[in-house]
């Protein structure tokens, strides 16, 4: 792909991409370690983070013209958005390990009715009693089908591409390359 003047379209980027700037684990950690965030967050993950990052924006063109300021907003959104992914995360991990006979129990509901205040259970006793004079216990079982259905409803959603969606407004969305900006400086007259 040529341009009106007969020169190549190919790379002609006026920013860098996300490979440039961060080409290594240790590029993007060194850089974030420079800012307060990590004062604040030190439970995530940042060399899964920068994979994702990587391969889903390694090769694209930043948006900003100014290199700094991406790396601020990049780990702004890292520090609103990293806790909440990475909980969620860990709890469909949790999920997923689950059996089936799992999302079968159902709810449990206990009531206890003691006549003899001497024995009388607490008032914050959850567990089922076999001192009381009257107990109804109401368990419930789900079946296979809902069992299935309740854990395809609670792994249904990815919430690492939600969150991988949060720094797309910081690359090009366009797939034609810009136009090179070119300085000319006459030379001085001797």
């Amino acid at each position: 792909m040529y341009n009106y003047n007969g020169s190549s379209l190919y790379g002609n980027y006026r920013t860098r991409t996300f490979a440039e700037i961060f080409p290594d684990i240790d590029a993007f950690t060194d850089d974030w370690e420079l800012t307060p965030f990590p004062t604040i967050i030190e439970s995530i993950p940042f060399d899964v983070i920068f994979a994702l990052l990587y391969s889903r924006y390694g090769n694209s063109n930043i948006a900003s013209s100014d290199e700094n300021r991406f790396k601020y907003e990049l780990y702004s959104l890292i520090f609103q958005y990293g806790p909440s992914w990475y909980k969620e995360f860990s709890i469909q991990k949790e999920l997923r390990e689950l059996s089936i006979e799992d999302f079968r129990l159902g709810s449990q509901n206990i009531v206890n009715l003691a006549s003899n205040p001497s024995t009388a259970p607490s008032t914050v006793d959850t567990e089922e009693l076999p001192f009381v004079n009257n107990q109804n216990v109401t368990k419930t079982k789900r079946s296979i089908a809902d069992g299935y259905a309740l854990m395809l409803s609670l792994l249904k959603d990815d919430v690492t591409e939600t969150f991988l969606q949060k720094f797309k407004k910081l690359f090009l969305t366009i797939v034609e390359p810009e136009l090179p900006l070119w300085y000319v400086t006459y030379p001085e007259e001797e």
